[in-house]
């Protein structure tokens, strides 16, 4: 799949981000600078409250999957994304990468989470849109 980004690709393990941290810095900018397109793809699918949702599979930053389950409804790639900064940070200590692009990230990335989902009181936090596996 030439041209395409699929997902997260092995980004999310710690090894990569320590033996690879110049190749890590490179996805994570790319998904920096697909920031704005994860926001209107949260508008798109219906959260008013702002925040981001990343595609899963893109070219040039917006949702290219042609079915619905199989693409925009792949929320957990948020998550990813958001522990791939983290992890990012931890492996190479790169504070300017987190001032500069990573705070911004995981913070829109949580506040797409509180959006989609719910806390009742004296329950812990669910979840509403999310679909298990099948």
């Amino acid at each position: 799949m030439k041209g395409i980004s699929f997902g997260i690709p092995r980004s999310t393990s710690s090894p990569f981000h320590s033996q690879l941290p110049e190749h890590s810095e490179n996805l994570l900018s790319y998904r920096y600078r697909i920031l704005d397109s994860a926001r209107e793809h949260a508008k798109i699918m219906g959260h008013s409250r702002g925040g981001a949702l990343y595609p899963w599979r893109t070219i040039m930053g917006s949702e290219c999957s042609g079915y619905f389950p199989s693409g925009s409804a792949q929320y957990h790639i948020n998550g990813a994304i958001a522990l791939s900064v983290l992890l990012y940070y931890f492996a190479s200590g790169d504070f300017e990468f987190i001032v500069e692009k990573g705070a911004e990230m995981v913070i829109e990335t949580a506040r797409l989470w509180l959006d989609a989902g719910a806390l009742q009181r004296g329950k812990i936090p669910h979840l509403c849109r999310e679909r298990p596996p099948r």
